[in-house]
């Protein structure tokens, strides 16, 4: 009986996500990081590769600000069984330390997408995201 209550309360953990409303991290040019806003962007720019960093520092006059920091890379795969379609690969990481109470966030991503060609302007792009996160309150 104790194993299928600890099957049950592993199923629970495992695939059960309840969201909690919480503080999200916004970025006032959200567009120079868009592996931040959808993993489908992931390969969906001209270039073959791409790096992106943005840092924001939200409060400035009190004495311990939040201080946040996105950094990320994407890149093209082209193979050649994928005709003029490509994948996007790449990973970011998001460090956020807010205020005097030191609570720290720290979030490690994977990105994959599938990028389809669908005219010569127009592609359509479906993207998946691997994260880990990390919380932290270090009180001073």
């Amino acid at each position: 009986m104790a194993r299928i209550q600890r099957l049950i309360f592993l199923f629970i953990l495992c695939f059960c996500r309840y969201a909690l409303p919480a503080q999200d991290v916004h970025y006032s040019q959200f567009f120079h990081a868009p592996l931040s806003l959808n993993p489908a962007l992931a390969g969906a720019f001209d270039e073959d590769q791409r790096f992106s960093a943005v840092y924001r520092n939200q409060w400035a006059s009190v004495p311990v600000p939040y201080e946040t920091f996105f950094g990320a890379y994407d890149q093209k795969a082209f193979l050649p069984w994928l005709g003029d379609n490509w994948l996007g690969l790449g990973g970011a990481f998001t460090y956020d330390q807010a205020g005097d109470a030191s609570l720290n966030w720290l979030q490690l991503a994977l990105h994959g997408a599938f990028n389809w060609r669908v005219a010569d302007e127009h592609v359509l792009s479906t993207g998946a995201q691997l994260r880990f996160g990390q919380r932290a309150l270090e009180p001073g």
